[in-house]
């Protein structure tokens, strides 16, 4: 029996740990569901994500990338091999991360380079014209 790793633990996970408890051919070792990979993004091999980490839709990450915990890496943006995102950092949409980016910044660009700090509880994305579109990432500090 080999062990497994499932990421998720519902809507489409759920089938999937449904599926593998009926066949007892694997051993659930862990369900992991503390951060999201979004649609076509990925997280090449030896990648870490932190908890409440986040990568928005086509995010690309190269190999033995580690996200720390409340980073948010925005649509498109593009991390070569080895780099590190800091806790509770936000990389921008569309940006080429070249560095690590410290903790508590937003960094776009092509490359990505540090815009300015940002503050414990601030959300990673604002209220603009009346339309909600902030996810508050509140995190007590260690």
């Amino acid at each position: 029996m080999y062990n497994i790793v499932i990421i998720g633990s519902s809507g489409h996970a759920r089938v999937i740990i449904d599926a593998v408890e009926r066949e007892n051919k694997f051993r659930i070792a862990g369900i992991i569901d503390t951060f999201i990979v979004n649609t076509k993004a990925s997280l090449d091999h030896d990648g870490i994500m932190g908890a409440s980490s986040s990568f928005a839709p086509a995010v690309t990450a190269g190999g033995e990338v580690t996200i720390k915990p409340f980073a948010a890496v925005l649509l498109g943006a593009n991390i070569i091999h080895g780099i590190s995102t800091g806790e509770h950092s936000v990389v921008g949409a569309g940006s080429l991360v070249l560095s690590n980016v410290p903790d508590r910044v937003v960094a776009y660009g092509l490359p990505a380079r540090i815009i300015r700090t940002r503050q414990p509880g601030e959300p990673y994305l604002k209220v603009k014209s009346g339309f909600l579109v902030c996810r508050e990432t509140v995190a007590l500090d260690k």
